[in-house]
């Protein structure tokens, strides 16, 4: 028996209504590609979800830090390290795998700029490099890390690289232990 545009929508609709709306849409895309790859390979003639419309996701408004609430989450972040990791990342916008691959060289503490750009296993999201202008705040935390650095990476453990879930589970405790919204990021 084929699967019909009924029983997709059908289908869809139980796990709207056992989930969300985004896990229904992530099975609609998942089922969609699977059977677009059956029709290529000539096990169907068509993809029945070409006639199903593809489930709607609310539009989530991204969280923001005031200064106040970043000065909260400073205050409670116990670790200096990821303190200033997490001034870096809200004063330039870095991703954290930017920020977790960012050596020394890549430091410009006279013309107060980070290069950020791809190298030996490590890509930029958009594959593409760009200048970063740092404060004279971040200036001087970089320059102060800068004088006891032991590694030719900015932010690490004994040398080695900081794994990013890591720091996102030790920045979600700190965004708790504050009392802040659990969607900062």
């Amino acid at each position: 028996r084929l699967v019909s545009v009924r029983d997709i929508e059908q289908f869809l609709s139980v796990k709207k209504g056992e989930a969300s709306d985004t896990t229904a849409r992530m099975y609609f895309v998942t089922l969609a590609s699977a059977f677009q790859t059956a029709v290529r390979w000539n096990y169907l003639h068509s993809n029945p979800f070409r006639q199903v419309e593809k489930p709607k996701v609310p539009e989530k408004l991204p969280v923001y830090f005031s200064k106040d609430v970043f000065r909260t989450l400073q205050s409670v972040t116990d670790d200096a390290n990821l303190r200033e990791l997490f001034q870096l990342a809200v004063s330039t916008g870095m991703r954290l795998g930017e920020i977790l691959n960012l050596q020394w060289t890549d430091i410009d503490l006279t013309r107060k700029v980070i290069r950020v750009g791809n190298k030996d296993g490590f890509t930029t999201k958009s594959k593409k490099g760009r200048n970063i202008p740092m404060s004279d705040q971040l200036s001087e935390i970089m320059q102060n890390r800068k004088r006891m650095a032991s590694s030719e990476l900015v932010f690490h453990r004994n040398g080695k690289i900081l794994r990013e879930e890591f720091v996102s589970k030790r920045f979600k405790y700190f965004v708790r232990k504050a009392g802040l919204n659990d969607n900062l990021h």
